[in-house]
């Protein structure tokens, strides 16, 4: 029998507490197996597994012919049997049955069967098995992947299919201080994959990490395999990379990705971790390696920096330089994983998920999950998700536009998981009351450091705390979401109204008690309330007594944390910019910050936020005139103006769908179309705008950034002056003296 780990909420951390479980994987269609960190190395084992599904009625699957074991589960949930199966092909047959004879897919109202597509997640559901519990961060053993490439002349970016592009440099290290640099000078690109996969296997990490990984170094890396016959085998159990389409949403962005899958291993993209870490911290405004490197402080001062559209120059010129720059690039792909994975770390001992996936999925289906897992280890049954009425915003109000100078952000996101809390909310459906449990759980999660201790680093305890309260604060705060989330089987969307109705009342009365104390409110948006102190509290002293004053009518003793601005500019409620004591500049809302802003107007947009931020807006106009002059003198280099469009499809398609009437013509295709290159799907194409007029089509009027000529500049002039003044008349009014 395993040793098992106790631990504090098996409705939290699972049931089974297998110590120091790295990995599972299905074996074949009946067994898994589990990879488990020993002292020196990684051990595994096989166990039976019957996969399963749920069903609306224990005769539900009378008829299908096949062999299946049906229990009946207490309650009056919609799905109230478990049936469970020999093998995968036996559940698939019964669910290809059972989705035929009732006419309805997973998830349609009436659905008589539910099931978890991924077998990991049943058996990790089913099991109560979770990842990592007794065994510290530092003892994961994480190794990083970064590539250099060459690109074709004439193209921008490089792409695996093209034959004269090619990989120059594979830099590999990992979390024992190993580094190891695989050159392209002395190698084929057959010899560097094979041996880059070989040290995989050979030095066995538990992580396989990069920046960007999903989107470019992993399917680089295969497309280049198979042009040199090259096996990938990445594997545990010696096998290829698989992967599968996903998407990834960031704000409003959904993202577009592959997921890799490596038999007994998990992928960690630093990208995305970066991407996840903006949302909650503002003054992270780009999630490329080197600024996500600076904003922590991981960057060497003696790191190597190049321009990435010379890295072929360098390649063919100076490889020493490229070298070197490629292991830089993979130590601060270790120091910031090292900074943003420990909250994944600790999701991983939690959901019933793989660890790549903590950052991935969505805080509501995780919340589902431990819902789910709950209620099956305790053989109840579960409801089908309900339906109701969107549920209103949180409150937001534009109290003052423009400029206010010395701002303090009072934090009004753990308001709401305390309406829930104080109030023993549980969804109408939810009748083991399993989800205040779980709330409760991620609130001492995010108070003391108790349940999570012994996965801290030694030597850098404090930082990976920061980062674990940060994600179990994220988590709580998406306990009203789930409530109002239309796939999750425990929703309550009348709850979700009430816990924002009342929210909304204690953010009104938090506004109005700081109005009282002679602080001036600027704006509330759904996290924080943002105002102006009174001219004698000054000091940190006297503004948290002012925030603690201010939050002491609330029903219930809570510490809403503060944050000190220098400098705030509010176009709408949650459309400001914020300029911080560091001389920071961060942005947010799509009123500061709209989707499809050139480099140029992006860049006059933040010198002239910070200029109104500085209390010098009397020099806008002149720094509006000079970009317009230097438009029109071609003193704007081409990379600001153009735009950048990926290619998503072969261009004989788009021309077919355009011609057909089944799609609109895009002006990065016209621009490839027109190049006279051989432009591959997954290519990037920048383009600019050419023509005369302000107003001309752009589809018709646009060329590949490589037909500029600097000697005969033809970019629109009048079209880029016009959008740079509509950028321009909608802040006017904040630049007149009487704003």
């Amino acid at each position: 029998m395993s040793e098992l780990i106790p631990e504090h909420e098996p409705a939290l951390f699972g049931r089974a507490g297998t110590p120091r479980m790295v990995g599972l994987e299905m074996e074949g269609n009946h067994r898994v197996r589990i990879f488990s960190r020993e002292a020196s190395a990684v051990r595994s084992r096989t166990v039976r597994f019957e996969p399963f599904l749920w069903l609306s009625s224990e005769d539900r699957i009378a008829g299908w012919k096949g062999e299946c074991r049906v229990e009946r589960l207490e309650g009056d949930g919609a799905f109230r049997g478990l049936a469970f199966f020999p093998d995968l092909d036996a559940l698939e047959s019964a669910r290809s049955w059972l989705q035929r004879k009732s006419g309805r897919r997973m998830g349609a109202p009436g659905s008589p069967y539910l099931w978890l597509r991924d077998p990991v997640q049943q058996y990790l559901l089913w099991s109560g098995e979770t990842h990592f519990l007794g065994m510290g961060f530092d003892r994961l053993a994480r190794m990083q992947i970064d590539l250099e490439v060459y690109r074709t002349d004439g193209f921008e970016f490089p792409n695996p299919r093209r034959r004269g592009d090619r990989i120059t440099a594979i830099a590999m290290s990992d979390t024992s201080g190993w580094e190891r640099l695989i050159s392209g000078r002395d190698r084929d690109e057959g010899e560097m994959l094979r041996e880059m996969a070989a040290e995989v296997r050979g030095r066995d990490p538990d992580v396989i990490e990069g920046h960007n990984i999903f989107r470019f170094d992993l399917p680089y890396m295969e497309e280049r395999a198979k042009r040199f016959g090259v096996d990938l085998r990445l594997g545990r159990d010696g096998s290829l990379p698989g992967h599968g389409p996903a998407r990834f949403q960031a704000g409003d962005r959904v993202i577009p990705y592959r997921n890799y899958r490596i038999h007994g291993r998990h992928v960690m993209d630093t990208w995305f971790l970066a991407q996840r870490y903006m949302r909650t911290h503002r003054e992270l405004r780009k999630n490329g390696l080197k600024d996500v490197a600076r904003h922590f402080g991981v960057a060497a001062p003696d790191r190597t920096y190049l321009p990435g559209e010379k890295a072929s120059w360098y390649f063919d010129h100076d490889p020493d330089t490229l070298f070197r720059y490629a292991m830089d690039d993979v130590r601060e792909t270790r120091a910031i994983s090292a900074a943003l994975s420990p909250g994944c770390y600790v999701q991983a001992r939690i959901f019933p998920c793989r660890y790549q996936d903590t950052p991935l999925t969505a805080e509501t289906e995780k919340i589902d999950r431990l819902m789910l897992r709950e209620y099956l280890a305790r053989g109840r049954s579960v409801p089908e998700p309900g339906t109701g009425a969107p549920v209103a915003e949180k409150y937001a109000a534009l109290k003052v536009a423009g400029v206010s100078q010395r701002v303090l952000r009072c934090d009004v996101a753990p308001l709401y998981p305390a309406v829930m809390l104080a109030r023993g909310l549980a969804p109408g459906q939810d009748r083991l009351r399993v989800f205040p449990g779980l709330l409760r759980g991620f609130r001492d999660l995010w108070e003391r450091p108790g349940p999570t201790a012994d996965a801290a680093p030694a030597g850098d305890a404090h930082r990976f705390r920061s980062t674990v309260r940060s994600e179990v604060e994220a988590l709580a705060d998406s306990f009203l979401d789930y409530l109002a989330c239309p796939e999750a089987h425990f929703n309550d969307f009348d709850a979700a109204a009430r816990v924002t109705r009342e929210g909304e009342a204690l953010v009104r009365g938090l506004t109005e008690r700081l109005e009282d104390l002679r602080a001036r409110v600027v704006t509330v948006d759904a996290g924080g309330v943002y105002f102006v102190p009174p001219a004698d509290a000054v000091g940190a002293g006297a503004e948290e007594a002012l925030a603690a004053e201010a939050s002491s009518r609330l029903p219930w003793p809570i510490r809403l944390p503060l944050e000190r601005y220098r400098a705030m500019f509010c176009v709408a409620a949650d459309s400001h910019a914020l300029l911080d004591h560091e001389g920071g500049l961060s942005v947010s809302g799509s009123g500061l910050g709209p989707r499809g802003l050139e480099r140029y107007r992006r860049k006059w947009l933040d010198e002239m936020l910070l200029l109104l931020l500085r209390g010098r807006k009397d020099e806008v106009p002149a720094l509006y005139q000079g970009y317009r002059d230097a438009i029109g003198e071609h003193r704007i280099g081409l990379p600001l103006l153009a735009r950048t469009e990926t290619l998503r499809e072969p261009l004989d398609d788009y021309q077919m769908k355009v011609k057909g009437g089944r799609q609109q013509p895009r002006a990065g295709y016209e621009a490839a179309l027109r190049s006279e290159r051989r432009h591959l799907p997954g290519d990037q194409v920048s383009w600019y705008v050419t023509g005369q007029g302000a107003g001309v089509r752009v589809n018709e009027n646009c060329k590949h950034v490589s037909e500029w000529d600097p000697a005969e500049p033809d970019e629109n002039l009048d079209y880029y002056r016009a959008r740079l003044q509509d950028l321009y008349e909608k802040f006017r009014p904040f630049v007149a003296e009487d704003q």
